[in-house]
């Protein structure tokens, strides 16, 4: 499990075996998800392209603040993709099994 952050650069996962789960936040999320570091760090990680990525100390799987966007979950299963573009917040849950 992953803690929820987000990339300064796109992704692409593709699921090999086993499944991932991904919980998703839009970049606007943000001021709900408190990036550790603050607006400043998160803004530069992201302007810069610069990777590591921002993190936050919100549980992706609890509960958030009134208000906030809900989260959207996506389950991979072997032979799916998912393209990320760079500042959505996202957590990964893999499968018990073994995945890649």
């Amino acid at each position: 499990r992953t803690p929820l952050h987000c990339d300064p650069t796109e992704n692409i996962t593709l699921v090999l075996e086993g499944t991932k789960l991904f919980r998703l936040f839009p970049p606007y999320a943000a001021p709900f998800l408190k990036p550790l570091g603050g607006w400043f760090a998160a803004a530069s990680c992201w302007l810069s392209g610069v990777v590591p990525a921002v993190y936050c100390a919100r549980d992706a799987f609890a509960a958030l603040p009134e208000g906030a966007p809900k989260p959207l979950d996506v389950e991979l299963k072997p032979g799916d993709a998912l393209y990320l573009p760079c500042g959505w917040w996202h957590a990964v849950v893999g499968s018990k099994e073994p995945n890649m």
